[in-house]
Protein backbone atom coordinates (compact mmCIF):
# COMPACT_ATOMS: atom_id res chain seq x y z
CA UNK A 1 0.00 0.00 0.00
CA UNK A 2 1.23 3.25 -1.22
CA UNK A 3 2.06 6.06 1.76
CA UNK A 4 -0.53 8.44 0.15
CA UNK A 5 -3.12 5.76 1.24
CA UNK A 6 -2.36 6.75 5.05
CA UNK A 7 -2.39 10.16 4.59
CA UNK A 8 -5.70 12.33 4.92
CA UNK A 9 -5.55 15.86 4.23
CA UNK A 10 -8.34 17.62 5.25
CA UNK A 11 -9.20 21.69 4.17
CA UNK A 12 -12.13 22.88 6.71
CA UNK A 13 -12.58 25.55 3.66
CA UNK A 14 -13.78 22.70 1.23
CA UNK A 15 -16.56 21.45 3.91
CA UNK A 16 -17.64 24.33 5.95
CA UNK A 17 -19.02 27.64 5.24
CA UNK A 18 -16.49 30.42 5.89
CA UNK A 19 -15.22 31.39 8.49
CA UNK A 20 -17.26 34.72 8.93
CA UNK A 21 -20.00 32.85 9.27
CA UNK A 22 -18.84 30.56 12.40
CA UNK A 23 -17.64 34.13 13.90
CA UNK A 24 -20.83 35.45 13.45
CA UNK A 25 -22.93 32.69 14.94
CA UNK A 26 -20.82 32.98 17.66
CA UNK A 27 -21.29 36.58 18.53
CA UNK A 28 -25.35 35.92 18.09
CA UNK A 29 -25.16 33.04 20.37
CA UNK A 30 -23.14 35.51 22.71
CA UNK A 31 -25.90 37.97 21.89
CA UNK A 32 -28.80 35.78 22.94
CA UNK A 33 -26.97 34.79 26.54
CA UNK A 34 -26.14 38.18 27.44
CA UNK A 35 -28.87 40.29 28.89
CA UNK A 36 -28.88 43.21 31.50
CA UNK A 37 -32.69 42.66 32.95
CA UNK A 38 -34.61 40.39 33.98
CA UNK A 39 -37.58 41.63 31.84
CA UNK A 40 -34.72 41.26 28.89
CA UNK A 41 -34.36 37.80 29.96
CA UNK A 42 -37.87 36.67 30.06
CA UNK A 43 -38.31 38.43 26.12
CA UNK A 44 -35.16 36.84 24.92
CA UNK A 45 -36.37 33.54 26.78
CA UNK A 46 -39.94 33.61 24.64
CA UNK A 47 -38.25 33.19 21.88
CA UNK A 48 -35.37 31.49 22.79
CA UNK A 49 -35.34 28.20 20.24
CA UNK A 50 -35.78 30.57 16.87
CA UNK A 51 -32.51 32.75 18.26
CA UNK A 52 -30.64 30.06 18.50
CA UNK A 53 -32.06 28.71 14.97
CA UNK A 54 -31.89 31.95 13.33
CA UNK A 55 -27.82 32.58 14.74
CA UNK A 56 -26.79 29.43 12.47
CA UNK A 57 -24.84 27.95 15.50
CA UNK A 58 -26.22 24.54 15.75
CA UNK A 59 -25.77 24.27 12.01
CA UNK A 60 -22.39 25.48 11.72
CA UNK A 61 -21.07 22.89 15.20
CA UNK A 62 -23.22 20.28 13.40
CA UNK A 63 -21.26 20.62 10.49
CA UNK A 64 -17.84 20.72 13.11
CA UNK A 65 -18.50 17.68 14.46
CA UNK A 66 -19.35 15.97 11.26
CA UNK A 67 -16.08 16.59 10.21
CA UNK A 68 -14.36 15.85 13.70
CA UNK A 69 -15.81 13.06 13.21
CA UNK A 70 -14.81 11.80 9.72
CA UNK A 71 -11.46 12.89 10.94
CA UNK A 72 -11.53 10.81 13.78
CA UNK A 73 -12.44 7.93 11.93
CA UNK A 74 -9.86 8.45 9.75
CA UNK A 75 -7.16 8.25 12.48
CA UNK A 76 -8.71 5.07 14.70
CA UNK A 77 -8.37 3.46 11.16
CA UNK A 78 -4.64 4.48 11.26
CA UNK A 79 -4.36 7.11 8.90
CA UNK A 80 -2.06 10.16 8.95
CA UNK A 81 -5.06 13.16 9.56
CA UNK A 82 -3.61 17.02 8.73
CA UNK A 83 -5.90 19.65 9.12
CA UNK A 84 -5.10 22.02 7.01
CA UNK A 85 -6.60 25.59 7.52
CA UNK A 86 -5.75 29.18 5.93
CA UNK A 87 -4.73 30.74 9.54
CA UNK A 88 -4.08 27.93 11.10
CA UNK A 89 -5.88 29.47 14.35
CA UNK A 90 -9.46 29.21 14.04
CA UNK A 91 -10.65 26.28 12.61
CA UNK A 92 -8.25 23.95 12.54
CA UNK A 93 -8.17 24.10 16.58
CA UNK A 94 -11.52 23.76 16.69
CA UNK A 95 -11.00 20.50 14.50
CA UNK A 96 -8.01 19.18 16.01
CA UNK A 97 -9.87 18.97 19.99
CA UNK A 98 -12.80 17.56 18.17
CA UNK A 99 -10.71 14.88 16.60
CA UNK A 100 -8.74 14.41 20.25
CA UNK A 101 -11.69 13.78 22.05
CA UNK A 102 -13.66 11.98 20.08
CA UNK A 103 -10.33 9.57 19.27
CA UNK A 104 -9.85 9.42 22.77
CA UNK A 105 -6.36 11.17 22.69
CA UNK A 106 -6.58 13.77 25.21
Amino acid sequence: MSRSNHLKVIDPREHLSKLSALEESYTAMLDIHCVDTEKEMKERDERYFSSLESAGWLSTMGACLRLAEQAADDLVRGKTVVIKDEDGRTLSILLSSLVMVMSGEC
